[in-house]
C-alpha cells in the first residue's frame, strides 16, 4: 500500500500517524452522517479489510463506533457521536482541520502577495 503524502493524510493522521484506527475513525468522523459497512469503511479509509477487522473489535468495546442498522448479512456502522471520546476527537479533528486550512490560506496568500511585488 502506498504511503499517504501529508497532503493526503487526514487531520488524526497529522496528529497520530498514519496507521488504521487513524484512518478509520478519520473516515467514519468525516462521513458522521451515514452508516457503512466494514468493507465499505476499509476501502474508502485505504486500510486492508483484515487490518480494519482487527481494530473494529477495540472500537466496539470503547463504543466509538456503534452498529446502525442490517441489510441481509450485513452489517452497517457509523461513528457513536454520543460516546465523550468521539466528542473529543470531532473536535481534536476540526481544530486540526481548521488550522490546517488557516495555515495554507495564510501561505497563498503571502505567494499571492509577493508575486504581485
Amino acid at each position: 500500500m502506498p504511503k499517504l503524502k501529508l497532503k493526503e493524510a487526514g487531520p488524526l493522521e497529522r496528529l497520530f500517524g498514519s496507521n488504521v484506527t487513524a484512518r478509520v475513525l478519520g473516515f467514519l468522523i468525516l462521513h458522521r452522517d451515514w452508516d457503512y459497512t466494514l468493507t465499505d469503511i476499509s476501502r474508502e479509509a485505504k486500510v486492508g479489510w483484515g487490518s480494519a477487522n482487527r481494530i473494529w473489535n477495540l472500537l466496539e468495546k470503547y463504543q466509538l463506533v456503534k452498529e446502525t442498522r442490517r441489510v441481509g448479512r450485513a452489517r452497517l456502522y457509523k461513528i457513536n457521536l454520543e460516546n465523550p471520546i468521539i466528542e473529543g476527537l470531532v473536535k481534536a479533528y476540526l481544530s486540526i482541520a481548521d488550522i490546517d486550512a488557516k495555515k495554507a490560506i495564510g501561505e497563498k496568500e503571502i505567494k499571492l502577495v509577493t508575486a504581485t511585488k
